[in-house]
């Protein structure tokens, strides 16, 4: 009888949450945090991670589709998440670092200056991260011709003043990795895993560091979630990945957690889903996949909207990982427990959430008992 009680209880909670979460999903940004333990981290590592912000304050585009002519992120929400980060930093202590995986802006290179001056810059100050704050790029920060070089050019004018550091150059690919050596951590940049040099440059960084080197505490920073797959495949040693892009599938469906594995299972075993709710808020993209697979295809309604489907679901191919959330990977013992955590994001793009919040993510990482 006791145990209906309980369930009864954390269930009607996570109908309140549910309710919650639908009439305000989309103007205020939700903490979320997680606790990681290391074998090779010395002193107790607390970062924040930030990815999908798409600025787009920037009206210069000609002859922009009215569906596309929208505000993907408000002012407002941007303070708002700063307050939250500053408000958890008061209650948790210190935030030693930012890091952030791309996608700063929506499309015109210009924006950039605008997500300085009202994001990044206000962030910083705020939050003064003592190890400084670490970035990469994404898709929509290099879709327009010149805007990679424009983007990079404002953010490496950080550097010296501000303690900013894009982990990301052509020229020399050693600026991809930083240590911290206070808390013997390694934070890699990875290059958005459809940049047209992605190929290249991971070569390079294959030579300059040791794949399977587990030394140090190592953190990767990619905006694609689809890079996830390639790492596992290679035997890459990490402690946590992050990423983002897929903004976690925007509309997403509740479903009782227990009967996750037993339906999405298929698309890996070694994957151990992080969620202690009775609910898992999983992506309309995830079940849309599950279905594609088993549809008759003597079906024709289906076949006229497969097309459509199938472009829908090209955003990320490996929705294991982009469903959002963190995620622990089993495969290899002798490369230990490897987390890949994938942010929902701050922007809202294509215009529409339903029980997927905007999200900043706080860490901490100490050493293993």
């Amino acid at each position: 009888m006791q145990r209906w009680v309980v369930f009864v209880t954390q269930f009607l909670k996570e109908v309140i949450l549910f309710i919650s979460q639908v009439l305000f999903t989309q103007n205020e940004a939700k903490i979320e945090h997680h606790n990681i333990k290391s074998e090779n981290v010395i002193e107790e590592f607390n970062f924040v991670h930030l990815s999908d912000i798409h600025y787009d304050f920037s009206r210069t585009r000609e002859k922009e589709k009215i569906f596309f002519n929208y505000q993907r992120v408000s002012k407002e929400l941007l303070q708002s998440a700063i307050n939250k980060i500053n408000l958890h930093q008061d209650k948790n202590g210190p935030i030693h670092a930012i890091l952030m995986t791309g996608d700063y802006i929506q499309y015109e290179p210009d924006a950039i200056t605008g997500f300085i001056d009202d994001f990044l810059l206000p962030l910083i100050t705020t939050v003064k991260p003592s190890e400084g704050t670490f970035m990469v790029l994404g898709n929509h920060d290099h879709k327009k011709k010149g805007s990679k070089k424009i983007i990079t050019s404002c953010l490496q004018e950080l550097k010296v003043k501000y303690n900013v550091h894009l982990l990301e150059n052509e020229e020399d690919i050693r600026d991809s990795v930083f240590r911290l050596k206070r808390f013997n951590v390694e934070i890699i940049g990875f290059l958005d895993y459809h940049d047209p040099e992605f190929n290249t440059e991971y070569g390079k960084l294959k030579k300059i560091s040791d794949p399977k080197q587990n030394h140090s505490t190592r953190i990767v920073l990619e905006h694609n979630p689809d890079t996830a797959a390639l790492l596992r495949r290679e035997s890459w040693f990490f402690d946590l990945m992050l990423c983002g892009h897929s903004h976690g599938g925007q509309i997403r469906v509740p479903i009782p957690s227990s009967l996750y594995p037993k339906l999405f299972d298929k698309y890996d075993t070694n994957i151990q889903n992080i969620c202690g709710n009775t609910l898992m808020f999983v992506p309309l993209m995830l079940i849309l996949s599950f279905l594609i697979d088993r549809m008759p295809s003597s079906i024709s309604i289906w076949l006229r909207s497969r097309w459509i489907v199938m472009f829908i679901l090209r955003v990320v191919k490996n929705w294991q990982y982009g469903k959002g959330g963190l995620v622990k990977v089993n495969d290899d013992p002798s490369l230990g427990g490897r987390f890949i955590y994938c942010n929902r994001g701050i922007a809202t793009h294509p215009p529409l959430r339903f029980l997927c919040s905007p999200v900043v993510a706080t860490f901490n990482i100490k050493k293993h008992d």
